[in-house]
């Protein structure tokens, strides 16, 4: 939109700039009226000069030259006169034309400037609602993995969001930045992956129509954990299975 309007703007001077010289222009014809003008008084004056020698062409020897003389000087100024005539038609037919292309461009650029401003103010409310509704509304699958997630990262990341306005999608904040799934370390994405199957279980739970109880099954997922996760894991694990049975598959013979 900002370049568009900055074009508007350089199209609105050349039609400025047009106009000024269809301005002068006029005054220049103004001038060419004047001198028409004062061609016709002395075509005027030259009809008298011409009455007064067809009056006296009995007694004057070589006034008929006089007189044909005179009617092409006329005759000249007539043809100058129509040769401006012409030239005013002109220059009015190119200034209404400047005129009618001004008037459509500044009609144009207005409407484009109106809609810029709509568009501008709905997309600053779309970021605000969405900004909105990624810290307030995540849903109970977000904040359950949130919960957990904390829990197992000892608070290195304390959040689980679905980041529509940056466009990453599914992403761990660590209190300060968004982090994408494609950024974390395979450790911390099998854990986020972790805590959304828990949490995932925990809404299907709690939205079925019959109380259930889904069964867990795991087989070795400790592999890229470091010592402290996997010690907190086990203890997310071990609340879990209050409620769920957990089914766990381990190469190493110790738990």
């Amino acid at each position: 939109p900002e370049s568009f309007s900055e074009n508007c703007e350089n199209e609105i001077k050349l039609l400025q700039q047009k106009l000024a010289d269809s301005v002068r222009n006029e005054i220049q014809y103004e001038l060419y009226c004047k001198n028409a003008e004062k061609a016709r008084l002395e075509a005027d004056s030259v009809f008298s000069q011409l009455l007064e020698l067809q009056s006296a062409h009995k007694n004057i020897n070589g006034t008929s030259e006089f007189l044909r003389e005179n009617l092409a000087e006329i005759t000249k100024k007539l043809n100058e006169i129509s040769l401006l005539e012409q030239q005013l038609f002109q220059k009015t037919e190119t200034f209404n034309s400047i005129q009618f292309k001004y008037t459509s461009s500044k009609n144009i650029f207005n409407s484009l400037c109106r809609n810029y401003l709509k568009w501008k103010t709905a997309l600053k409310l779309w970021d605000k609602t969405i900004t909105l509704f990624e810290v307030e509304r995540q849903g109970d699958v977000m904040q359950s993995a949130s919960k957990y997630f904390a829990e197992i990262t000892s608070n290195a990341y304390n959040a689980v969001r679905n980041s529509v306005v940056s466009g990453d999608g599914l992403v761990a904040f660590d209190g300060q930045n968004n982090k994408a799934v494609d950024k974390l370390s395979s450790g911390t994405r099998e854990q986020l992956l972790l805590v959304l199957r828990l949490a995932l279980i925990e809404y299907i739970e709690k939205n079925a129509p019959t109380n259930i109880s889904m069964p867990v099954l795991m087989d070795d997922i400790f592999v890229n954990y470091d010592a402290n996760r996997e010690k907190n894991a086990w203890s997310v694990l071990e609340k879990f299975a209050q409620k769920h049975q957990i089914i766990f598959c381990r190469a190493k013979a110790k738990i």
